[in-house]
């Protein structure tokens, strides 16, 4: 079929009914498979990493609970302090009005530590990464402090 014909006939089809039902191209279709195909990848290594990030952000919250009940109790309001200010928020976040009054205690402590670590966004690559990297080096600095 000559090209002309072949340009006539497709300029006539209005362009909706031209491309709906047909294929544009094998070349197209191996690019878009393969874009899909690296983007799949990438997803699959973010998750990989944020689960990784997530379980060291686990540890480091462990880390720092087990060295609270061996902390003074001065270092372990400047702990206190140093999460809450991290995170941009009281230093009486996610205690009841007795326990602030009170003397902080270990145990104050991990109750406000879990109500600290609810606001974190689990699901936003930025915020565990940066959680956790900020609680791992405020495990190691406050390492000196513990009372053996």
């Amino acid at each position: 079929m000559p090209t002309e014909l072949n340009a006539e006939i497709v300029a006539a089809l209005p362009f909706d009914i031209r491309w709906a039902n047909v294929r544009i191209s094998f070349a197209f279709d191996h690019f878009l498979y393969k874009k899909q195909a690296q983007w799949i990848r990438n997803e699959l290594m973010r998750q990989k990493i944020m689960e990784e990030n997530r379980r060291r952000l686990g540890q480091a919250k462990r880390r720092i609970e087990a060295m609270s009940f061996r902390l003074l109790p001065i270092h372990l309001r400047n702990l206190r302090n140093n999460i809450a200010s991290h995170f941009r928020l009281d230093n009486c976040f996610g205690l009841t009005e007795n326990q602030f009054r009170a003397e902080l205690t270990p145990e104050i402590f991990e109750n406000q530590l879990d109500a600290i670590f609810v606001t974190i966004d689990r699901d936003n690559f930025q915020d565990v990464s940066w959680a956790q990297k900020f609680i791992q080096s405020l495990a190691n600095s406050f390492e000196g402090y513990v009372d053996e």
